[in-house]
Order: structure tokens, then sequence, then C-alpha cells
């Protein structure tokens, strides 16, 4: 993972003015790539006994989930989920809007709505959301519509 974007996540944790270390930075950079390393491992492993080649989300938060991160599964499946619902809105309401294409002297807009070609069925996102961003009341409606209750998830805001 590149420093700057560890540097950054670690700004946004610690107190406004506080100093890290250069062998802080470097340490947490090393730790941030082993535990990467782990997790894509254990599902790299779940993914050639199953016969697959390509490594899905649901594949990484189940080895977090056999490697012992049981509170990250959750949390985790409920922020996919989220995702996944918003880029097949964002690509609804994309099939539905005109298309627009510019001549030498106006705009024409042509209503043949031709669909959405995306990587591997999602989107592009232009933003992320950490989770330390997002706030309780989102969890707690979705533990409320049904889905399992994650009330007691609690993340800093």
């Amino acid at each position: 993972m590149p420093i700057a974007n560890l540097i950054k996540m670690m700004r946004h944790i610690l107190p406004t003015g506080a100093k890290i270390a250069d062998d802080a930075k470097e340490t947490i950079q090393e730790c941030v790539s082993e535990l990467i390393g782990f997790i894509t491992s254990e599902a790299n492993e779940k993914c050639h006994r199953e016969y697959r080649n390509t490594i899905t989300p649901e594949d990484i938060i189940s080895a977090m989930g056999t490697l012992g991160f049981h509170n990250y599964v959750e949390p985790l499946t409920i922020y996919l989920n989220k995702i996944r619902i918003e880029e097949a809105e964002r690509n609804a309401l994309l099939q539905r809007l005109p298309i627009v294409k510019r001549n030498a002297s106006n705009y024409n807009v042509q209503h043949d709505h031709q669909p959405q070609v995306t990587r591997a069925g999602y989107a592009p996102s232009s933003t992320i959301t950490y989770p330390s961003q997002m706030s309780n009341n989102y969890f707690q409606n979705l533990g409320d519509q049904g889905g399992s209750s994650s009330n007691n998830i609690k993340f800093d805001s």
C-alpha cells in the first residue's frame, strides 16, 4: 500500500498536529502489506480449492473470518452490499439518461439508451467512504430493515 495513503489515514485518526515518526510510518506500511498478503493468500487458497481463478470480495471477507477477524465480517458484508446497491442504482439512472452527442453547431439529444458497460458488472466508484466516515445510523437502519442486528457497531466519526 502506498505510504501516502497510509499517512493520510493515520492523520485522519490522530489528533490534529500529532507528529508521526518516519520509522513508525515504515513499520505501519510493512504491517499493512503483511496483513493484505496474509488475507489475500487465504482467499487465494479458497479459490484454488473451489477451482476458481478470480478472488471476489466475498472471498476476502470469508478469509478474514477464517483467519480470526470475525469482528470485521458483518460490517464489511453490510458495506459491500451498500456499495453494490448504490452502484446498481447509479447504473439504472445512467441507463435512463439520454445520450448527448455534439455536432458542429449544437448538442443533439438522442434517446437511444445504450447499456452501461462496466468491468465485472460493477461501475467505477468516484469516492471511497471509509468505515470511520460512516454514521452509526446507517448500520442501525440496516439492522431495523430485517438484516442482522448491528446496532452495537461503533465507528469513530
